[in-house]
């Protein structure tokens, strides 16, 4: 059993959850500090906190989304729900992308062919 885990139930004095999931804030499984730990209800909680993390870092917005096309962060009005848990893409994107497909499907697979999403966009800053 993790340490982690036994220091959130010594201190909360009962035992977590078959399900619950013990996050460490600053990524470090060996800082078992009380400050460092985050108790969360299960898997898909635990996952959420790290994608959200990822956003923060990448973009300076935790709420915003990946597109898994264009590989850019952009504000969730801007992408629609693609397969997966955190998949998301802009419509523009998948658009593109399926017309691709298409044309590879009518050449055939002798074709060389690249794939290129509408151009990056600079990620917003909150300084900027």
């Amino acid at each position: 059993m993790p340490v982690s885990i036994l220091v959130v139930e010594e201190v909360l004095d009962c035992l977590l959850p078959l399900k619950a999931v013990v996050h460490h804030v600053d990524g470090n499984k060996l800082n078992n500090d009380l400050r460092n730990l985050v108790v969360c209800e299960d898997q898909a909680y635990h996952k959420e906190l790290h994608y959200r993390e990822k956003a923060l870092r990448d973009c300076g917005y935790p709420a915003w989304k990946y597109c898994v096309r264009c590989k850019s962060w952009s504000p969730q009005e801007e992408v629609v729900k693609y397969k997966g848990a955190h998949n998301y893409v802009h419509r523009e994107c998948e658009r593109k992308y399926q017309a691709h497909r298409m044309f590879v499907r009518r050449c055939g697979k002798d074709v060389i062919h690249v794939y290129r999403p509408h151009t990056r966009r600079e990620p917003y800053r909150k300084d900027a």
